[in-house]
């Protein structure tokens, strides 16, 4: 899958140096924004250096980044997650030591926002206070949202809204390379679709735009080269005063003006991915929405999710079909997984009482994600059936990350369980 992008700076009219790096490497293809923090001429140079540095180490490791195309599994990902985190670090202790030479007030550094794309994939790197934005079909989501030090002051209660007009840390971020000696960056990995668009931007533009305006712009004009100039636009009417960078991506085989789309419900994926292992094949007539998250998106276990934790969901789910008849679990058995059911019925009973039958959108064996003990009843087919199964592990690791993520979802599944106590009582 080739991308097409295009970067712009515009200049502030102020009289300070620009501290704004847009670099579109094409041969990767990888797309970087760096934004200087500090006062004076350092802090250009700094995001000018952090930038090319960045690129440099990715095409270095370019022959293992790019074999994940081949081999897309969810090892590679996180291999790959590790390789350019620690290219990051070993950026962030150059600049880090530089620093512990000068007083604070002299200290310097560059925010980064990346995209590395992969064949149809997508891994997108954030370090200070920039925005993704994504327009998929008719929709528009905030994919990665950066913080400033206003942000993590507003979270603990230490301010509230009506401080943020002339408050001196509402755009300075919270974390920058060069800012502490150890951090986690905000690293996330997508599967691009046909038609996707991604807006990444530094501060300056994104904390003036909404989704639906990114959305709205993208529906009216259709010629790319055109978007770059009537997003600067929107910048420049709603009087943002500092440098606005920014950098447009889309799929280039996508040619809407020369190839008119075949009609169909959804959009198709550029790849698919290879069967899960255990997992069999669905036949042509359970075919799942070619957008996955869709799927999950009308699920009530879901509900509460974001369209990004929707998609770091998609990441560890696995799909499995059965045949009418087929035992799903067997009461007495260990088991670690819970099943969420997308298409057909299925007989939950315990010896020979039957307890209850469960269709589409609902889920059984939730327990398995939350102790070890055995299965308390078994599970069979009543008609051909279409599961999509978390497993325990891989779920605990992304809740490690992503604690809220968890919350909501556990809360889905405590409602469900008070419901299921209410009726049997």
């Amino acid at each position: 899958m080739k991308m097409k992008a295009l970067g712009l700076h515009h200049k502030s009219e102020e009289d300070s140096p620009s501290k704004d790096t847009v670099l579109i490497s094409k041969d990767l293809p990888l797309y970087i924004l760096c934004n200087g923090v500090g006062d004076g001429p350092g802090s250009a140079r700094t995001a000018k250096e952090t930038a090319h540095l960045f690129s440099y180490h990715v095409q270095e490791e370019k022959s293992f980044l790019m074999a994940f195309n081949e081999d897309p599994s969810n090892q590679k990902r996180d291999l790959v997650k590790k390789v350019l985190h620690e290219i990051i670090q070993k950026m962030n202790q150059k600049i880090y030591l530089q620093n512990q030479k000068h007083p604070p007030e002299k200290a310097i550094g560059t925010t980064l926002l990346f995209g590395l794309f992969i064949g149809s994939d997508v891994f997108l790197g954030n370090l200070g206070n920039g925005k993704v934005f994504l327009c998929r079909g008719e929709e528009s989501f905030i994919l990665m949202n950066g913080n400033s030090k206003w942000d993590v002051l507003l979270k603990s209660g230490k301010v509230t809204e009506k401080d943020k007009v002339g408050h001196p840390s509402h755009y300075e971020p919270h974390k920058y390379v060069g800012s502490h000696k150890d951090f986690t960056m905000d690293l996330f990995h997508m599967e691009m679709i046909e038609k996707d668009f991604l807006l990444l931007s530094t501060d300056a533009l994104s904390n003036s735009i909404k989704p639906n305006d990114v959305l709205e712009l993208t529906k009216k004009e259709t010629d790319f080269k055109k978007l770059p100039k009537l997003f600067l636009n929107i910048g420049l009417s709603r009087n943002v005063k500092d440098d606005i960078s920014f950098i447009v991506v889309k799929d280039s085989k996508h040619q809407e003006k020369l190839k008119p789309p075949k009609r169909k419900d959804s959009v198709t994926p550029i790849r698919k991915k290879k069967a899960v292992s255990q997992a069999k094949p669905l036949k042509k007539d359970q075919e799942l929405p070619e957008q996955k998250v869709l799927a999950l998106k009308g699920l009530p276990l879901f509900h509460e999710l974001s369209y990004r934790e929707l998609l770091n969901i998609i990441e560890i789910i696995e799909l499995k079909v059965q045949k009418k008849g087929e035992l799903v679990i067997k009461e007495h058995e260990s088991g670690s997984k819970m099943f969420i059911l997308l298409k057909g019925l299925v007989q939950v009973h315990k010896g020979g009482k039957k307890l209850a039958r469960l269709q589409r959108g609902q889920w059984f064996g939730e327990m398995a994600l939350i102790d070890d003990e055995l299965r308390s009843a078994s599970v069979t087919c009543l008609t051909p059936t279409a599961f999509v199964t978390i497993e325990r592990g891989p779920l605990m690791k992304l809740i490690q990350k992503n604690p809220e993520t968890g919350v909501k979802i556990f809360h889905a599944i405590s409602k469900t369980l008070s419901q299921r106590l209410r009726k049997a009582s």
